[in-house]
């Protein structure tokens, strides 16, 4: 009896664990570029214009101009994988904003689009490359 109410204990503070580790904070002055992956894919921040990213789930990026490369894992029919490398470019970042990169697929075709905190579409990659 003891063990399943420490097990249960367990878990719940678990559950309680992830839901404490929200939307990172920007430093002042920069904006967050949190990265939203279809269901069931994998999406990870790979370069931040020529640098390595310092997150595999969002960019800390400074206002202005900036290339964000992502690698995408698409998972189809029968558990096969397509590796996909997408870049994407925007020119107009903004201090103290939040921004979301969602990956879409349509058949074998995969985009990457950038909205802002009010759902409008910034950029969008034309289909990416896989292998």
């Amino acid at each position: 009896m003891k063990f399943l109410k420490l097990a249960a204990f367990v878990v719940a503070i678990s559950g309680l664990a992830g839901c404490a580790t929200g939307t990172p904070v920007p430093d002042k002055g920069n904006a967050i570029v949190h990265i939203e992956a279809q269901v069931g894919d994998e999406m990870n921040a790979r370069r931040l214009d020529t640098r390595p990213a310092e997150s595999l789930s969002h960019f800390e990026v400074s206002p202005g101009r900036h290339s964000m490369e992502l690698g995408i894992v698409a998972r189809g029919y029968q558990k096969s994988q397509r590796r996909c490398v997408a870049t994407l470019e925007y020119n107009s970042f903004v201090a103290d904003a939040f921004y979301t990169l969602i990956e879409s697929r349509s058949g074998t075709e995969v985009k990457v689009t950038l909205i802002d905190s009010k759902g409008n579409t910034l950029a969008q990659t034309e289909q990416v490359p896989c292998l």
